[in-house]
């Protein structure tokens, strides 16, 4: 379905359109970054490439923030409510289990990632970090028990995700980057 026609006569994309579209871009520039680590990273450790990846995007994170913190010109409409970038109220055992999270979802997982790319063929790191839809379907499932078991959808998309990387693996060219 498509939205209203643009300034220029085009139809608008829908929202569905656009996630597509990003989550295709997220692909090529994820594959794109393994490429340049695995040819760039060799004489830094994996734990350098986190501190460098995730230095320079927590300095940018936090120069938007202070950006964000200056006051918007009356009358934007966005007067009341919590900004984005306030840290939300949260008990002390929720922000330790958020902390937790933080340390192996975006800073393990990274580092191991970054290490099998040294370790192995890139194809085949690419291909097992391919795989993580169907661990997080289980992962979902052991957290939170039967209150958010994981749809029929989402099991269905993550064995297509799987599945077209796999074909992608079995078909490819066998170089290694």
């Amino acid at each position: 379905a498509v939205a209203t026609e643009a300034a220029g006569g085009l139809p608008r994309p829908t929202a569905h359109a656009r996630g597509y579209a990003l989550a295709a871009a997220n692909v090529l520039l994820d594959t794109w970054g393994s490429v340049l680590t695995r040819q760039h990273g060799r004489r830094f450790t994996t734990w350098t490439i986190n501190l460098i990846r995730f230095g320079s995007s927590g300095l940018i994170l936090a120069s938007v923030s202070v950006l964000q913190t200056r006051r918007e010109p009356a009358g934007t409409g966005r007067e009341g409510g919590v900004p984005w970038y306030r840290l939300p109220e949260m008990s002390s055992g929720a922000w330790r289990r958020a902390s937790l999270g933080v340390l192996f979802v975006t800073f393990c997982c990274p580092a191991l990632s970054n290490y099998a790319l040294f370790q192995i063929v890139l194809a085949l790191a690419l291909t097992l970090g391919s795989t993580s839809p169907l661990f997080a379907l289980f992962l979902q499932w052991m957290f939170h028990g039967k209150e958010k078991r994981p749809t029929v959808r989402a099991v269905v998309g993550a064995v297509f995700a799987v599945a077209g990387v796999a074909i992608l693996s079995w078909f490819g060219t066998g170089t290694s980057t």
